[in-house]
């Protein structure tokens, strides 16, 4: 899709089929292969409990444990997310699997041009533990006219407050 979609004040910009297939499969993928590696800790500390099995496996129930929290209360998830709605003069909805998250332009930084992904957005203060937003290259021609309209937002918003 070459340009957003727009309803006035309101702004689309979505990432490929492909990206969204691909977000949405590691996130399944993720939590399945989490759910198995639980299964397969619990199986082995029943079948031979011994100190060095148990601290393993204990381990990695606690990785486990820690990762589902970054990703899902603590909005690491939103890091990548599959579309970006820009709401004119009041911020931006990331939108990412299992999870809609509403961040306002005062709280972008700036955006700068990425490596290998298209363009990082930068926050000024963190959303629990989310401090960046990649737009990535599988946004397509979408991805500059994103950057660009987020910019442009933060602009007026920084011009008015300068006011």
């Amino acid at each position: 899709m070459a340009n957003p979609e727009s309803e006035g004040r309101i702004l689309a910009y979505r990432g490929s089929r492909l990206w969204s297939a691909n977000i949405w499969g590691a996130t399944v993928a993720g939590i399945c292969g989490g759910i198995l590696m639980l299964a397969v800790c619990v199986i082995g500390i029943v079948l031979k409990p011994s100190p060095r099995i148990v601290m393993l496996l204990g381990g990695w129930i606690v990785t486990l444990g820690l990762s589902g929290l970054a990703l899902f209360p603590g909005n690491m998830i939103a890091s990548f997310p599959y579309e970006v709605v820009i709401e004119k003069g009041r911020g931006v909805y990331v939108r990412a699997p299992l999870r809609n998250l509403f961040i306002p332009f005062e709280d972008i930084e700036e955006i700068r041009r990425g490596v290998v992904e298209r363009y990082v957005i930068r926050l000024r203060r963190r959303h629990r533990l989310l401090r960046e937003i990649v737009i990535h290259r599988f946004y397509g021609s979408q991805a500059p006219l994103l950057a660009d309209a987020v910019g442009e937002e933060v602009r007026k918003m920084a011009a008015s407050r300068g006011k």
